[in-house]
């Protein structure tokens, strides 16, 4: 696996990396409720490459809205994927 440097720039307000935005969105019940209350620094790890943990929130199956915790694995060309 080859990370590169580290991920691609934080979005203002949020704090998340550029990607994890859309990534949440893609996974989410209500993508157009989704909100990033903030992401940890990213950490680089052995096996994955670059590590974060984000506090979202979005609207369930029941339209409540939840705070959910993801950690979550980036690239240095910007992909995401969720891991544990």
């Amino acid at each position: 696996v080859v990370c590169g440097e580290a991920p691609p720039a934080r979005e203002l307000g949020s704090g998340a990396y550029t990607g994890v935005d859309p990534f949440l969105r893609s996974i989410a019940h209500d993508p157009s409720s989704v909100e990033i209350v903030g992401c940890s620094d990213a950490t680089l790890t052995k096996n994955r490459c670059w590590r974060t943990v984000c506090h979202w929130r979005g609207r369930n199956v029941l339209g409540a809205l939840v705070l959910s915790e993801d950690t979550l694995y980036m690239g240095s060309n910007g992909l995401v994927e969720m891991g544990k």
